[in-house]
């Protein structure tokens, strides 16, 4: 994927809720149906890291914990169905 493309899903995911994510992993499977869950999981992360960077007043280890929490909801809306 481009930078682009990644900034593009960075927005779609805005703040990481479930439903955003879910959006965007049938997206990433409609478009990629033979990557794995781990290459999803790992675009998904790659693209949401900015977003979690950019919050302003958020300290190392929040920003550890939101990446945590984002990476937790997306292996398991990535994981078999």
């Amino acid at each position: 994927m481009s930078p682009d493309q990644i900034d593009s899903m960075g927005r779609q995911l805005g703040a990481g809720g479930e439903s955003e994510i879910a959006a965007a992993v049938a997206g990433l499977r409609s478009r990629h149906p033979n990557a794995s869950e781990g290459e999803i999981v790992n675009y998904l992360i790659t693209a949401y890291c900015p977003t979690i960077n950019a919050r302003p007043g958020t300290s190392f280890g929040e920003k550890q914990q939101a990446l945590r929490s984002f990476a937790t909801q997306a292996r398991k809306l990535a994981g078999p169905a």
